[in-house]
């Protein structure tokens, strides 16, 4: 079905993505630069679903032209998975860690057989997990931020049609 010209106000779909941390980053950098965004699914629907693209990132109609100049102009290599293999890489020796650090929780119970021992390791072992995801996905979102802005900055220009928005921050 064709947009409707009379209804510019309307929110359409500008992308779907699979996490609602990365779909509120690419809201609120459009926000950021004038362009009324919003998030719908995930947790925000009530039905959390696991799917690949469940959160989606909709814009106002009149805004759909410049909000994917921004979002689309140029490619993310975060959004495209076609960068290094870096984020894989440190994917992979997350679980590593993980796995190692579970082999020595198990070692130290074997050689000690105290449960208050295993019971500490594992204390352990979950602070270091959590600290390190932590920093992974504070490395993440900054990737997003700054390849949106970097978008951005190609499109700042052709903004003057949405000079005129009223500001719903």
């Amino acid at each position: 079905m064709p947009p409707d010209s009379g209804d510019v106000g309307r929110p359409v779909i500008l992308t779907a993505v699979s996490s609602e941390f990365e779909a509120e980053v690419i809201a609120n950098s459009l926000r950021d630069l004038g362009i009324r965004a919003v998030t719908t699914g995930g947790f925000t629907t009530g039905i959390r679903a696991e799917t690949s693209a469940d959160v989606a990132v909709l814009v106002p109609l009149q805004q759909l032209e410049d909000a994917q100049r921004i979002f689309l102009g140029t490619p993310s290599t975060v959004a495209s998975g076609s960068g290094d293999d870096r984020h894989s890489l440190v994917a992979a020796s997350g679980w590593l860690v993980e796995i190692l650090g579970g082999l020595f929780c198990f070692l130290i119970w074997i050689g000690t057989r105290q449960f208050d021992a295993l019971t500490y390791s594992l204390i352990v072992l979950v602070v270091f997990s959590l600290t390190f995801r932590w920093f992974r996905t504070k490395d993440h979102a900054t990737e997003l931020r700054e390849d949106l802005q970097r978008t951005s900055g190609h499109a700042r220009k052709s903004l003057g049609s949405t000079g005129d928005f009223v500001d719903l921050k």
